[in-house]
Parts: structure tokens; sequence; C-alpha cells
């Protein structure tokens, strides 16, 4: 299997898992590593990481995207809804932010 444009963008092809069937300890190493690179990289407003976990835990740090999708079907909306922020409110934040009104 891969994650190809089809499991990206046609409904019903990929399932986000949120949050993921990690340890405790890789969640906190993936976002350890998450922010780490986004501030590394002059990251401003939001950026989504790609991890990979292994067997053993170990924790390996992909990539870093600068402007995570948006659509339906995407990662960044799909979190942030896990984390009780409805796509609306996403926007709103993100236009609030790039104004210059916020201090995320």
């Amino acid at each position: 299997e891969f994650y190809d444009y089809e499991s990206k963008y046609v409904p019903g092809m990929s399932r986000h898992i949120i949050p993921a069937n990690v340890s405790v300890e890789a969640r906190a190493e993936c976002q350890r590593l998450a922010l780490a690179a986004h501030r590394a990289l002059g990251c401003r407003g939001l950026s989504r990481a790609d991890t990979i976990v292994t067997a053993d835990g170990t924790v390996y740090l992909l990539e870093i995207n600068t402007i995570p999708g948006m659509t339906a079907t995407s990662l960044l909306p799909d979190s942030a809804r896990a984390a009780g922020i409805e796509f609306p409110e996403l926007c709103a934040t993100l236009v609030s932010y790039a104004l210059g009104s916020s201090e995320s």
C-alpha cells in the first residue's frame, strides 16, 4: 500500500488515527522533534511534521510541511478537530495570526 494521490484526496481511501497508537514517550518525542524542526527552519504560524515510530519506539522525523493541506481529507484539519478546534476556528486563528493579532 502507498499513500498516493487517491489516498490523500479521495474521501474514504485512507484513515487518520488521531492520536496515533504509540507510547506516551514516542508521542512526546514526535512533538519535541516537530517543534525543534519548526523553530530551526524559522517557520511561523503552522507546519506539519511527518514522523515514523519504529516497533522499538525509535522516532524518525521525515519532513516538515510548511504549507500543510487544508482540504476535507487533509491531516491538519483532522488533527485540529481532535484537539477541539473546528475548521472555521482554525481558519480564523490562522488569519488572525497572519494579520499579526495573535501571539501563537
